[in-house]
């Protein structure tokens, strides 16, 4: 019974490190706060365990309220040494009108045992773009009057 509950203790600790090496990732909208108008651009940060890792490609695109922005890692050929590094991609979808969204980052191309991730991990975010603000028009003889 003893050895049954270490074999699957075994098992359950090598399936945890086949994917501890796979790096988690943030995704965001900038700028933090976008106004209708506002060239926005999704962004992906994730910390590569190993040197030999890189971005190979970065996708992005929005359909109603809806957007993705994907990134494909390669390991390249060359010795895989840590430390770590971090990597920041951007991809702009360009002005936006307003409303709430919806971001979906995907990872892929990645995986400790150096296979393609399957399914890709993916994270949600939302983030909303305001209306504009009007802006009374001034001159430079009203402002001076106020002053």
């Amino acid at each position: 019974m003893r050895s049954i509950l270490l074999v699957f203790l075994l098992l359950g600790l090598t399936a945890g490190a086949a994917r501890a090496d796979v790096p988690s990732f943030l995704v965001r909208a900038t700028p933090a706060e976008p106004v209708a108008g506002d060239s926005v651009a999704f962004v992906v940060t994730t910390d590569l365990p190993y040197s030999c890792w890189g971005v190979q490609a970065v996708t992005c695109g929005v359909s109603d309220t809806t957007g993705t922005i994907s990134v494909q890692l390669i390991r390249r050929d060359e010795p895989c040494l840590p430390p770590s590094r971090r990597v920041d991609e951007a991809c702009g979808v360009g002005p936006l009108p307003a409303g709430h969204y919806t971001v979906f980052g995907v990872l892929s191309g990645f995986d400790a045992r150096e296979n393609l991730i399957d399914p890709p991990d993916t994270v949600a975010v939302r983030f909303t773009v305001s209306a504009e603000t009007p802006v009374a028009p001034i001159t430079w003889g009203l402002l001076k009057a106020r002053y």
